[in-house]
């Protein structure tokens, strides 16, 4: 059934499970182990790398820019006068 609930006649519902007794230690060694777990942590690291590298790459190049317009301005200016 999809997106009914189901009622017993008689309109309960149907009870959980209990959970078994020694439930309370398996929650805290699952905690434990997604604590110390650091299988993406590697990954993190790579995105956080990337992304710092990105930003020098932004600023070295529009620092070149304004360098790069002169060059093309400067080149123009020369092959216009030889030209013209």
């Amino acid at each position: 059934m999809v997106g009914k609930i189901p009622i017993r006649p008689g309109g309960k519902f149907p009870q959980a499970p209990a959970p078994p007794a020694d439930d309370a230690g398996n929650r805290g060694k699952a905690m434990r182990n997604f604590i110390e777990d650091e299988s993406g942590t590697t990954l993190i690291e790579y995105a956080l790398i990337a992304s710092m590298m990105t930003m020098l790459l932004a600023g070295a190049l529009s620092t070149l820019q304004s360098g790069v317009n002169e060059l093309f301005r400067l080149v123009s200016v020369f092959a216009g006068d030889r030209v013209g």
